[in-house]
């Protein structure tokens, strides 16, 4: 009888070692897949934050280019002035303003832009100095693109 006790503690005490060895390691791998998870959320960061660099600095050297509908306007006439960036990939969303005269965002004209291309109309008694002049702002980048095209006008 004696035997069989020291038997079943021996299993017990077998068992019992087993399960916290089990234990340990379970807490190990949840430790490694917690740190794994935190360098993998990190790397996604660097590689957001290097593309949001890259698509800055290629708009940033991109061109706005706008050419009227017609070649010259006369007074109080209506016309439309397209522009286009000169940037082929992908374009971040971004707004269409009138500026000030210190080139600040000034009427919101388009929003929600994702082509590289876009068109406003205008009137011409509406012109400063005879020029559409827009500010593209790129909601996510923090850029901000200008572009003035003059408008002839007919003497």
């Amino acid at each position: 009888m004696k035997k069989i006790n020291q038997h079943r503690k021996y299993r017990f005490v077998i068992f019992l070692t087993l399960l916290i060895a089990l234990g340990s390691c379970k807490n190990e791998n949840e430790e490694n897949f917690k740190n794994k998870i935190s360098e993998l959320k990190s790397e996604i960061k660097k590689l957001k934050d290097s593309l949001k660099n890259e698509t800055y600095e290629k708009l940033s050297n991109s061109t706005m280019v706008g050419y009227p509908d017609k070649e010259e306007y006369s007074a109080n006439d209506s016309g439309k002035m397209y522009f286009y960036f000169k940037y082929p990939e992908t374009i971040p969303e971004y707004e269409i303003y009138t500026t000030t005269s210190d080139l600040k965002p000034d009427k919101l004209i388009l929003e929600n832009q994702t082509t590289n291309q876009f068109e406003i109309p205008f009137n011409t008694n509406e012109l400063k100095n005879n020029a559409v002049e827009v500010i593209a702002v790129f909601k996510n980048l923090e850029l901000k693109l200008v572009m003035r095209t003059d408008v002839k006008m007919e003497k």
